[in-house]
């Protein structure tokens, strides 16, 4: 016999006892709101944890009994998820007011996703397939040891679970509850980031160093005038910078272990867009928003005509980009995409030039390259309804890039005048 598990506004409840849920529809019964009253009536002066047991048929609504010890507490028969458990045992216990224990509170706790296990691939690529959201410690450490069972005698005696329960007990006191495995070895990791979008939140990452250094070379150059002559290009100066930031990477990036790493540039970039495809989910618009609006400043820089013009970009970017993009990753509420993507990024800051190429080079060809098109065919299709005719979609795609394209022209034409006049 199969059961069903349901909050008291009759909300089904991703819930299972030994055996698995019912998958049937289920009907309210007409008198379940009669039921949930004269349930909570005669649970007033019972002491602690209690099954009351219902007939319930027509209108009748028929006491069977009160059940202290269900199965003799038998060490097999415990929720899927365990977090069920803990919270029965939290409410026994005095740990949760059960005056508190509203229909929402209960389905969130079971449905909830705060607690994530992460898998990188050879340590570094993001595996959405083995990864995956708990809504407890308890059930994340038995599902990365699939081996050793939650009910088993033993269960946390095992070293597996010792060590991801240290793990998870270092990753209950930071807001994003995140812990990493690898494919190459055993050892687990947390790794965090803020979850409230706060200010203190956004500006912790910004370099504030690199910042700094740009806008006074930029006040500096402006003031005394150095730098500022047109030139043909900055390609040089482009190259130059980039070596100079791998370099402070090298030295001031917490963490990092060497210089380059042994994945070749292709790797690197293919890891790179495999993270970046994962981490920017279609449904999260306001992230794509804020990269198509600042993503441009680093193709700014490289087409800017003076040196004070290349760091004025750079400055940009490594201001207004920054706070902008990690505020829109913040408030991201798939714990899971989050969690992700701070794992991936940690892994690539071990390495300076691994996380240079992350940074600065492939960004932007990801974001106009890929995260632009398919945006705007996704958002169109959301618009326009699915059954909208891919020609459709692809002549939207190519407005847009022709508009672009004309708007740049414009800006050519209108500099070459402006140098003309002068």
């Amino acid at each position: 016999m199969s059961r069903a598990f349901v909050n008291t506004k009759f909300e089904r409840l991703k819930l299972r006892l030994q055996k698995p849920p019912c998958q049937s529809k289920l009907e309210k019964p007409k008198n379940w709101d009669h039921q949930v009253r004269v349930v909570s009536s005669l649970a007033k002066n019972v002491p602690g944890i209690v099954r009351i047991d219902l007939y319930a048929g027509d209108d009748r609504i028929i006491f069977s009994e009160f059940t202290y010890t269900t199965g003799f507490c038998a060490n097999d028969l415990s929720f899927k998820p365990h977090v069920a458990d803990g919270l029965l045992l939290a409410f026994n216990n005095g740990g949760i007011d059960p005056s508190k224990a509203t229909p929402e509170f209960v389905k969130n706790t079971i449905h909830g996703t705060s607690w994530v296990f992460v898998t990188l691939v050879k340590g570094r690529i993001v595996s959405p397939a083995s990864s995956a959201a708990f809504p407890s410690p308890v059930d994340l450490c038995e599902s990365v040891n699939n081996n050793t069972n939650y009910n088993s005698f033993h269960w946390d005696q095992n070293e597996k679970i010792k060590h991801c329960i240290t793990v998870a007990k270092e990753a209950a006191n930071r807001q994003l509850h995140c812990i990493v495995g690898s494919d190459i070895n055993s050892t687990l990791w947390g790794v965090s980031d803020h979850k409230i979008p706060s200010m203190s939140a956004v500006m912790s990452h910004v370099d504030w160093g690199r910042a700094l250094t740009l806008f006074f070379a930029v006040i500096l150059m402006t003031k005394m005038k150095v730098g500022t002559t047109p030139q043909k290009n900055q390609y040089i100066n482009n190259i130059l910078y980039y070596a100079v930031m791998a370099i402070v990477m090298r030295l001031t990036l917490p963490h990092v272990k060497a210089m380059f790493s042994n994945h070749s540039i292709l790797d690197i970039v293919r890891q790179s867009f495999e993270a970046f495809r994962y981490v920017h989910p279609m449904e999260s618009p306001h992230i794509a928003l804020s990269h198509f609006t600042t993503y441009w400043f680093g193709i700014a820089a490289w087409r800017s005509r003076s040196l004070r013009n290349f760091f004025f970009w750079q400055l940009l970017r490594e201001t207004v980009s920054a706070t902008l993009n990690e505020y829109c990753h913040l408030i991201e509420d798939k714990d899971i995409v989050h969690c992700s993507r701070v794992a991936f990024i940690a892994s690539m800051k071990e390495y300076a030039f691994d996380n240079l190429i992350r940074e600065y080079l492939v960004a932007p060809f990801f974001v106009y390259g890929y995260l632009l098109p398919k945006f705007i065919i996704y958002w169109s299709r959301k618009m326009l309804g699915n059954n909208a005719p891919n020609g459709m979609l692809l002549f939207l795609l190519m407005m847009c890039f022709l508009v672009m394209w004309h708007v740049n022209n414009k800006n050519k034409q209108r500099k070459m005048t402006l140098g003309k006049n002068h």
